[in-house]
């Protein structure tokens, strides 16, 4: 079953210290996989600047060099860039702008953070980022998330999934772990190594579907945050999220063949057609003749061609 509101406050009620992890947990991004914000950087900066062709492999491929060459804990931004030589400043500047503008607040928190202020809980957030602390607190102001500790493993060299940064939370707060609850959504580092320190863990599953491209990756982070945001309104989240892309999808395309093929007139059939008819109308401002229609009516001539397409199968 997915995880509540409730189940949450079930959880952390008895607890005077509430830890959240950051990216995919309280803060989501504008796209469904991180390293779409480097095709982002690429796509809208190489318009006016060729240093940033091919910027997104190349900025992958540092980070995946800035790591084999570390004997840190955690590398920082400044590790990753250098491996892109002189001219990274430029490239950071548009990296840390294009991050900034793509996170929002997850919508699913919201109470849960409004309950742990009404309750006088002790709210910490744990985050295992490259990123600089200071880089990250001006994105958790930008998007209005309060809290009282804020850790980040670039800062001091300590990793959530090593368990070492719970370890420095319990001895910096000089709190015991039966104080302390932890959220977040990767099951390694938010849920399974906290639990093997005696810390209550709970695992928010993030389950946003990943695209490789970027414009439909997108796409989907809009739909999927706008869908958490509904609440409990299933039939709408059904609507929103999973009938509604399928229908204008649909409609789309039924445009398209009317257009490129000179179509005269489009027929929609009862009744399932009607919710179709209303859709393109509604996008395309122009409808097409809605025909009564039974099922019967319908199926009975198809069957002749279903029993020859039967009769091809080999058995």
């Amino acid at each position: 079953m997915p995880l509540t509101y409730n189940d949450i406050i079930e959880r952390i009620k008895d607890k005077k210290y509430v830890s959240f992890d950051m990216f995919e947990t309280i803060v989501v991004r504008n796209v469904t996989c991180p390293e779409h914000i480097f095709e982002i950087v690429e796509k809208e900066y190489a318009k006016k600047d060729s240093r940033y062709l091919n910027f997104s492999q190349r900025r992958q491929h540092a980070e995946q060099a800035a790591i084999r060459k570390s004997n840190k804990a955690e590398i920082n931004l400044s590790d990753i860039y250098k491996e892109l030589g002189e001219e990274s400043k430029d490239f950071i500047n548009a990296e840390l702008s294009t991050e900034m503008n793509s996170i929002i607040a997850n919508a699913f928190f919201t109470p849960v953070f409004e309950y742990c202020k009404a309750t006088n809980k002790i709210v910490i957030i744990a985050s295992d980022m490259y990123l600089d602390k200071a880089f990250i607190a001006d994105m958790l102001k930008k998007v209005g998330i309060n809290y009282d500790y804020l850790f980040v493993s670039s800062d001091i060299q300590k990793r959530k999934s090593t368990g070492s940064l719970f370890k420095h939370i319990l001895k910096e707060l000089d709190i015991s772990r039966s104080d302390l609850v932890h959220i977040g959504n990767n099951r390694k580092s938010d849920f399974l190594i906290p639990r093997l320190l005696g810390i209550d863990a709970i695992h928010y599953k993030y389950n946003i579907f990943q695209f490789s491209n970027v414009t439909e990756s997108l796409a989907e982070a809009k739909l999927y945050h706008s869908y958490i945001e509904e609440g409990e309104k299933s039939w709408y989240k059904e609507g929103y999220y999973n009938f509604g892309p399928l229908l204008y999808g649909f409609c789309t395309w039924l445009h398209k063949q009317f257009i490129d093929n000179n179509i005269d007139q489009i027929c929609f059939l009862a009744r399932d057609g009607k919710i179709v008819m209303d859709a393109y109308a509604s996008i395309y401002g122009q409808g097409g003749t809605y025909i009564y229609a039974s099922r019967r009516s319908l199926t009975v001539p198809m069957l002749t061609e279903w029993y020859h397409k039967i009769s091809t199968i080999q058995y």
